[in-house]
């Protein structure tokens, strides 16, 4: 069953939030002004290339000139601009995923406020990273899998390459090693 009423989108954003706080050091700033919306895909229109899915959902593609810069959008996009605020998801994903989703994008709004200088393979290889903690911690071990397993150059590789630079260190320091290697 998915996910398609906007009070379950803003709980399981609450849920990510805290947990992120209270696992990685990772506080949400500017989280309140944070617009968390639930989008039908069919906004979107029909995908402009098959995009690879980490979750196993639905791809679909951005088709909103002036909305927001993205060229292709799996399951949720965030704002990088911190005067504009917004975290989009795609309705219908399992709880579970859209869980995950929800921590990904927060995660990029905590690298906006942070001003980390990455590139994209990193910067979108700790949003997985975060995902796949809150995936371990929760004991949904086929997300986590999932995750791992992925062959997409850009998540998959940054994901592994982030995993790589923080082996050995206990979640909680993972924010300040990111802060300190990228601000």
């Amino acid at each position: 069953m998915g996910i398609f009423d906007p009070a379950q989108i803003h709980a399981l954003a609450n849920e990510a939030r805290a947990w992120m706080l209270d696992t990685l050091a990772m506080p949400l700033r500017e989280f309140e002004r944070c617009e968390i919306l639930l989008v039908d895909r069919r906004a979107f229109g029909p995908p402009a290339r098959p995009a690879p899915n980490r979750l196993g959902g639905p791809a679909v593609a951005s088709a909103r000139a002036g909305d927001f810069r993205c060229s292709t959008l799996t399951s949720g996009t965030t704002m990088v601009h911190l005067r504009d605020l917004r975290v989009r998801v795609v309705s219908g994903h399992p709880t579970a995923a859209t869980r995950l989703i929800l921590a990904h994008e927060l995660a990029h709004l905590w690298q906006a406020e942070q001003h980390l200088r990455q590139d994209l393979t990193i910067r979108e290889g700790h949003a997985v990273w975060v995902e796949h903690q809150l995936a371990t911690s929760r004991g949904e071990t086929a997300l986590a899998q999932a995750l791992e397993n992925s062959t997409d150059p850009i998540y998959g590789d940054g994901f592994r390459a982030v995993r790589a630079m923080l082996q050995g260190g206990r979640a909680m320091d993972a924010a300040r090693v990111m802060v300190q290697r990228f601000s």
